[in-house]
């Protein structure tokens, strides 16, 4: 997870909210909001969770895609079809799972649910609630095995879920509302860099919350960040990046040891030339880049002490 600044360009004009002095029509995201409002004073419930449409606009996922580079804004996978991505509301548009666990009656941020800071691009895996093989950071490789051979999957993804840390929740749109204490990082407001980092060393690509963070802790757990698939495909990531990091070392200590200086200057640019490999693998828009980052600066910091 990578933190990414709304670009002020991208906004739909399909979620445009209401022109304040009423001389502009209304956007489908403004109208749906003032139909939801309207529903909600005449019945004492705002409009079931499935009748909120304006955020799937083609304009809107565009947009989206754009933003968060291809990638899903939570695991940094790339996006498949269109059916294998969605459209994720941040603050859960229907209901919030945690609030029914503590038998708090919400009836979800539907005032949010046009609303472009509250959508972000999400995988099925990391949004929708599927079991999976989660692999724990102190685990060997034979109790990922034992785990994968029994079948031990966990329920997972973010789906309709929202823990806060006191377990308050704001439930309308009106002033006064309590100041939310979230738990989940979006990664739009929030660097995950202060919250989440990488095990990068031995055969794992686990994620773990840094310095025990608990937005780091539940994060991972409710996206599902270890799951089995995604760990083997980032320490794919990992393995190339080793390897490339290993070439740079190598025509590092060439130069070091070079018998004259054209052939020191020859092993330099080679090991700036893999060094400018292993730099373009840690652009955002690259998949999992926030791993290639953290190896990336570890990796500089070895070699300016090496070079000083």
């Amino acid at each position: 997870m990578i933190f990414v600044a709304r670009d002020p360009a991208l906004f739909p004009d399909h979620l445009a909210p209401a022109d304040p002095t009423g001389a502009a029509p209304l956007s489908k995201g403004a109208q749906e909001l003032a139909d939801a409002a309207a529903h909600l004073a005449a019945h004492g419930t705002p409009p079931p969770a499935d009748e909120f449409k304006a955020y799937s606009h083609g304009s809107v996922k565009d947009a989206l895609l754009t933003l968060f580079h291809g990638k899903c804004a939570y695991c940094e996978s790339p996006a498949g079809a269109s059916s294998q991505t969605d459209i994720e509301h941040f603050r859960p548009k229907g209901r919030v799972k945690e609030a029914g666990d503590a038998g708090i009656a919400h009836p979800g941020y539907w005032w949010l649910a046009m609303v472009w800071e509250n959508l972000v691009l999400s995988c099925m895996h990391c949004n929708q609630g599927r079991h999976q093989v989660i692999i724990q950071e102190d685990w060997t490789p034979a109790q990922i095995e034992e785990a994968i051979l029994r079948g031990k999957t966990v329920k997972r993804g973010k789906l309709d879920s929202f823990p806060t840390r006191d377990n308050i929740w704001a439930t309308g749109p009106e002033a006064g509302q309590p100041v939310e204490q979230a738990l989940l990082i979006d990664p739009t407001v929030t660097d995950p860099e202060q919250h989440l980092e990488w095990r990068i060393d031995g055969t794992l690509s686990v994620l773990v919350p840094r310095g025990g963070s608990d937005m780091g802790r539940a994060t991972i757990d409710v996206l599902g960040l270890n799951r089995r698939w995604l760990t083997e495909v980032r320490m794919q990531k990992l393995l190339r990046l080793r390897s490339l990091a290993a070439k740079v070392r190598k025509y590092i200590n060439r130069a070091n040891m070079a018998a004259d200086d054209q052939a020191a200057q020859d092993a330099i640019e080679t090991a700036k030339d893999f060094l400018s490999e292993f730099a373009a693998e840690c652009q955002p828009q690259q998949p999992y880049s926030a791993i290639g980052k953290q190896l990336f600066n570890r990796l500089l910091d070895e070699l300016t002490e090496t070079l000083t």
